[in-house]
């Protein structure tokens, strides 16, 4: 049976790529570009790939059925292992609204299609992904999609020559390219997830694989030549990858040309490294060769031992986060040598067994992804009276949003009560709703129009989208801001105009002009509405206090939504309504519970249905605050 040579260098380059992608999961700071280690796998993969495709191929040797073999093999009984030993930790530690994505994605990640699931799942109320324990399988489906097709591709291309593989796989390269490049910035999230804009990278493998097949590549007719241009050639392709990682963070549009260096320093490495240069020969020592061959492992165990560590304590040390990683790399030989080797090995088990432990075990644990999404992450593990506090963020968002929703740009009755415009994002439907649970908003009149805090609730002439943090650009191109004829027209119509966001820095200093030129140009009072936070909401921790001590509890307001308020409330005046302190009574510190133990917030900004009737309370009892907004007796 015909092999594919073993190159120590490229285990070696493995360990790089694995370690890049631990290290930025576990926080290390200089490690701020780390996940670029994902492209340097996806490199490797599709030259290894490619290279044993066209030497099988070569032999008369290769079979559909025995590369899928192979890839079941080398993928599902390391992946089952960790999926199956997350599962009872997550059992005990998720809250039901965690516990159902987890769920969602062990189902996604039976059928390698968990990418799809983790773009979809990008949204406002979506859990900071640092806490899913299955994100990083993202890059395991991506490769399985690019697996289905590209044999494919490449074998029905090999009958008509070498000449037009190179050809259809450089024009698909580039067209994967100049897609990732648009959408790095136009649609970053999807651009990031899947593989129309991802299988660029694999291809640059399987070209370099192409390249190089069945010759012994000289760059001039002079041997030393050749080896003082593969010696420089490596050590720039490291280079490449190095400036990367040290360089490159979460502002970076990706995976656009950014991605060229991790992808090209990857090729340069496996292209050029031998055990002639310098590269090869330290990448080819026994540490990284040793890490590089449980690198898969490594990369299965060390998301969710991190995610769940950060579930369990949201402000758990950068050194337990270390030492977890290191936790890591011992399950992973300890999974390398008895899960990975023995199920490779075909003397020890047969085709029919892995095909039997694939489609069970792929079964098995889409069932009960199915449940937990089902029964909406298993709220009956706990009691009755604990499961008030464990609804899933999606029914809360649905309440927080509804009579925001209902009233967006209605129409004023010219014979009702006093008409009321608030503009805002998820705060102000929090304020509507204090208002009719406390009965305040009965006799006014309502209507709503959307701006989100990310993208600024501000009325300038200058061009907020620059401002804007790179990541909501993409977002944020798409709001309309104040530009909606019917929105003028409310405003021309409203008694009073309210804006209540989620305020952040950059905003402070414009809101006072925007406030003026809403004024200026619509003749009503313009009145802004703060940003509240009670601090870290960890529901799972709130679960373990008793009644009395839930009561009790004081939590911190993060210094952020601090400054900011600081800020709104000496730039703006009397025209400011501080609904932090309104609610929590304090400049830092707030109470996540009412005196009768209901919960105020579900994530620490947002209100649950008693918080929203505390707030609306809150208000009631403040003369100023009734007077500020036009709801005195």
């Amino acid at each position: 049976m015909p092999t594919v040579q073993y190159r120590r260098e490229i285990d070696g380059l493995r360990a790089v790529a694995v370690l890049s992608v631990v290290l930025f999961h576990a926080g290390v700071e200089s490690f701020a570009g780390g996940f670029v280690g994902v492209d340097v796998f996806f490199v490797i993969s599709g030259y290894l790939i490619t290279s044993l495709i066209l030497s099988e191929k070569a032999a008369g040797h290769f079979s559909f059925l025995r590369f899928y073999e192979r890839r079941a093999r080398r993928i599902l009984p390391a992946l089952f292992l960790v999926i199956v030993a997350t599962i009872p930790v997550a059992w005990q530690l998720l809250l039901p609204d965690p516990m159902k994505d987890f769920a969602q994605s062990v189902a996604f990640v039976s059928f390698f299609s968990s990418n799809i699931l983790f773009w979809k799942e990008s949204g406002y109320f979506d859990t900071n992904a640092e806490l899913k324990p299955l994100l990083h399988t993202w890059s395991l489906a991506v490769e399985e999609q690019y697996y289905l097709l590209f044999p494919l591709i490449l074998l029905a291309f090999l009958r008509r020559g070498k000449k037009w593989v190179g050809i259809a796989l450089a024009s698909l390269c580039l067209a994967s390219f100049v897609a990732a490049q648009s959408g790095s910035t136009s649609n970053p999230v999807k651009t990031f997830y899947l593989l129309p804009t991802r299988g660029w990278e694999m291809l640059i493998g399987a070209l370099i694989a192409l390249y190089g097949f069945n010759r012994e590549i000289a760059w001039a007719s002079s041997a030393t030549v050749t080896r003082s241009i593969n010696e420089t050639a490596s050590l720039i392709g490291l280079g490449m990858i190095a400036w990367a990682v040290f360089a490159f963070d979460e502002r970076t549009p990706f995976p656009g040309i950014y991605a060229l260096l991790p992808t090209v320093g990857a090729g340069l490495i496996i292209l050029c490294a031998s055990p002639e240069t310098f590269i090869g020969r330290a990448l080819g020592w026994k540490l990284p060769v040793g890490i590089g061959l449980v690198s898969y492992s490594f990369y299965l165990w060390h998301q969710p031992l991190l995610a769940l560590a950060r579930y369990w304590r949201p402000d758990i040390e950068k050194g337990v986060l270390l030492l977890l990683a290191g936790l890591a790399g011992v399950l992973a030989c300890l999974s390398w040598r008895y899960v990975e080797r023995p199920f490779r090995d075909r003397t020890r088990v047969g085709r029919r067994q892995i095909l039997a432990f694939s489609v069970t075990g792929s079964v098995l644990l889409a069932l009960f992804g199915w449940a937990g999404h089902a029964s909406d992450g298993f709220p009956a593990r706990y009691s009755l009276e604990d499961q008030s506090l464990t609804m899933p963020t999606d029914r809360h968002a649905d309440y927080v949003w509804q009579r925001f929703n209902e009233r967006a740009l209605k129409d004023f009755d010219p014979q009702g009560g006093r008409k009321i415009l608030v503009i805002g994002d998820s705060f102000s439907a929090d304020l509507i709703n204090a208002l009719y649970e406390s009965g305040l908003g009965n006799g006014i009149q309502i209507s709503t129009y959307g701006v989100s805090g990310s993208c600024g609730n501000l009325y300038l002439e200058m061009d907020l989208l620059a401002k804007v943090h790179p990541k909501d650009r993409a977002f944020c191109a798409k709001q309309n801001w104040y530009a909606n004829d019917k929105l003028h027209t409310l405003m021309q119509q409203a008694d009073a105009i309210w804006l209540v966001s989620s305020w952040q820095a950059w905003q402070t200093s414009l809101l006072p002009e925007s406030k003026r030129n809403l004024e200026r140009d619509f003749g009503k009072k313009v009145l802004v509405f703060g940003r509240k936070d009670l601090g870290m909401i960890n529901l799972r921790q709130l679960m373990l206090l008793s009644e009395k001590q839930r009561i009790e509890l004081q939590t911190t307001m993060r210094s952020s939504h601090i400054k900011v308020n600081a800020s709104m409330l000496k730039t703006l005046g009397q025209d400011f309504v501080d609904v932090s302190e309104l609610l929590c009574g304090h400049r830092t510190k707030c109470h996540p519970f009412t005196k009768d133990g209901k919960l105020i917030s579900f994530d620490g900004g947002h209100l649950t249905q008693d918080g929203a009737r505390y707030l609306g309370q809150r208000i009631a009892e403040s003369i100023e605050a009734r007077r500020l907004m036009g709801l005195s007796n």
